[in-house]
């Protein structure tokens, strides 16, 4: 199963997306502090990033 996170950046309207499966992971125009992407992708159904 395939999934798609968006993570909007307030203020600036910006959006990142977050897509993959249950072993690969690709953000399309990640955010400067990835550590929103980091923080976002376990609860996005993969496993934790490392």
């Amino acid at each position: 199963m395939y999934f798609v996170e968006t993570l909007a950046t307030e203020g600036l309207g910006n959006r990142s997306y977050l897509a993959g499966g249950r072993e690969t992971v690709v953000v399309v125009d990640p955010p400067r502090g990835i550590d929103r992407v980091l923080s976002a992708a376990p609860t996005a159904e993969c496993g934790p990033l490392a």
